[in-house]
């Protein structure tokens, strides 16, 4: 009998560990930000320098991967190689998004705000000196992050 009761009590302890750490886990994806980057993220408009590119990008999308690389659109006729549309990213510890990269139309530090759609997807604002992107994450969801981070104090073109 006593032996049956700790085999109960420690599955009733391993059970209670892994929901407390289930719940931290969900917890500290809604706060990092760096977790909500990573994915796939469909550009819905994009401008830079107060101009409208999204004629210009050779494709409509960035990857955020959890390595840190970054893969960005290459601008048509001016940045179109693979080594163009490289790159590395984090978020700094005052929040900013930092994107290394050949390509100057993303390289650089940016404020980020993330919001949902009509859809209720999640959305992200990328905004720098020059540029402005929204852009929507695949297979996203906006409820199951919380309430996102957002640092853009004028997010609306």
């Amino acid at each position: 009998m006593k032996i049956r009761n700790q085999i109960v009590f420690r599955r009733k302890a391993l059970s209670i560990s892994l929901v407390v750490l289930f719940f931290f886990s969900l917890i500290s994806c809604a706060e990092n930000p760096s977790n909500l980057f990573v994915g796939i993220w469909t550009i819905d408009s994009v401008y830079y320098q107060d101009r409208d590119i999204s004629n210009e990008i050779s494709l409509n999308v960035i990857a955020f991967e959890e390595n840190q690389k970054v893969l960005l659109p290459g601008i048509k006729d001016k940045l179109i190689s693979k080594k163009d549309r490289q790159g590395t990213w984090r978020v700094d510890s005052n929040g900013f998004l930092i994107i290394f990269s050949k390509n100057q139309f993303f390289d650089g530090k940016a404020t980020y705000c993330f919001k949902n759609n009509d859809e209720e997807l999640l959305r992200v604002v990328i905004q720098t000196d020059s540029l402005y992107l929204e852009a929507t994450k695949f297979f996203s969801k906006y409820d199951s992050f919380g309430s996102p981070p957002c640092n853009i104090k004028n997010g609306n073109r």
